[in-house]
């Protein structure tokens, strides 16, 4: 089983923003040291949820400070960028760290990033396929040409060439959308998954049943992750990072009813939320139901100070991983 970090870079508490990239780029180091599969990094735009609006120049800079770990966006907002222009990046990335580059891509559901960028949001669906299309035709020719919808390329090549044959892995998200699971199934691609709760399993099942690749389905699911030698402060370390979570995040429902009740749900069910012994067994308990063999590891909400994040991932990589070990 495969082990990853996710980073939200969250800003909270008055935290300045070069600290929080650096705190970051600790946790990326350390997570190489630990032995971590590969480290997600988001795109955000316009609130203090993530702070990265540029996850392929964090990757680049990531390049750089590691040898090892896999440098992995998730997500590039496909349908805001031209796809000539990420052709173009990302390629460069992965040169620059010698192959280390994983793709994922998603259309977005943030209503105001379509508006700051002069776009409409009903047309995120169909700007992400169109943006994928032309994203691989520039990758499977040594020059192409485009004529769609939403964007043009007339004898376009691309320069440099991505350091892996033919192209970086791409990844789908799908924030629990079925047009998006269908579509990563039906293209062969590896699935993006985070948290959909009690729809995980239908999710999951609709994946596999329309998967059209030629090798195995793979699929790499988000967790928040929080693990300490005694589980009643665990979960007290996170109540409070999990209500900034709940009021932050752009996809939060409009009214929250409960708010005990939504932490209590993002503790139990959105989070691996620990001792040692629980979060094995909660790990466990999904790798048999639902057959998860990646897990991308969220360690630090907002709130969650970079000592205890820290403190948690070596307790994690120490005493968690190595029970899953292949």
């Amino acid at each position: 089983m495969r082990f990853s970090i996710s980073l939200l870079q969250s800003q909270h508490g008055g935290q300045s923003e070069h600290t929080i990239f650096c705190q970051a780029i600790e946790q990326v180091k350390l997570a190489e040291a630990l032995g971590f599969h590969a480290v997600w990094m988001t795109e955000q735009h316009f609130n203090n949820f993530g702070i990265c609006p540029d996850p392929l120049t964090f990757a680049a800079h990531l390049a750089g400070l590691t040898n090892t770990i896999r440098l992995c966006t998730g997500v590039v907002v496909l349908s805001i960028h031209n796809p000539v222009v990420v052709a173009e990046r990302a390629a460069f990335v992965d040169q620059l760290s010698g192959g280390r580059l994983e793709l994922g891509i998603g259309k977005g559901h943030a209503k105001q990033n379509y508006q700051a960028f002069g776009m409409e949001i009903g047309e995120n669906e169909e700007r992400f396929y169109e943006a994928h299309d032309l994203l691989k035709a520039a990758w499977s020719n040594e020059e192409f040409s485009f004529h769609g919808k939403f964007f043009d390329a007339e004898k376009v090549r691309i320069v440099p060439r991505p350091h892996q044959s033919p192209h970086p892995p791409l990844w789908v998200a799908s924030f629990g959308n079925p047009a998006m699971i269908s579509f990563a199934a039906r293209n062969g691609y590896p699935l993006l998954h985070t948290f959909t709760g009690d729809s995980l399993k239908k999710n999951l099942d609709l994946y596999r049943s329309e998967y059209a690749g030629t090798t195995p389905p793979l699929m790499t699911l988000s967790r928040m992750i929080y693990v300490q030698e005694n589980s009643d402060r665990a979960r007290e370390d996170m109540r409070e990072p999990a209500r900034w979570y709940i009021d932050n995040n752009p996809g939060r429902p409009a009214q929250i009813l409960s708010y005990d009740l939504a932490i209590d749900e993002f503790i139990t069910k959105l989070g691996i939320i620990g001792s040692v012994a629980e979060c094995r067994d909660r790990i466990q308990a999904l790798r048999a139901e639902h057959h998860i063999e990646h897990l991308a590891c969220i360690f630090g909400p907002g709130g969650v100070p970079h000592e205890k994040i820290m403190a948690s991932m070596r307790l994690f990589a120490e005493k968690v991983m190595p029970e899953f070990a292949d």
